[in-house]
């Protein structure tokens, strides 16, 4: 990521508006980097932690909402 970041930077400096597949070749890398972002969020949303499940079963039985808080 950091490194498609540097490349758009150069090319905005540089002007590359000329060069269509080095924009091309940016808007792949983007989509790509973007795709692989989502991903990573994606299955870092759906870590189940045993120490919170636990709580939240302890909660329920109590009768208490643990998500209200």
């Amino acid at each position: 990521m950091l490194v498609l970041g540097g490349l758009a930077f150069v090319a905005m400096l540089k002007k590359f508006r000329e060069n269509r597949k080095f924009s091309i070749a940016l808007l792949v890398g983007s989509v790509i980097v973007f795709a692989l972002m989502a991903r990573v969020g994606n299955l870092g949303g759906r870590i189940q932690h045993e120490e919170i499940k636990g709580l939240e079963q302890e909660a329920q039985r109590a009768g208490a909402n643990p998500k209200t808080k």
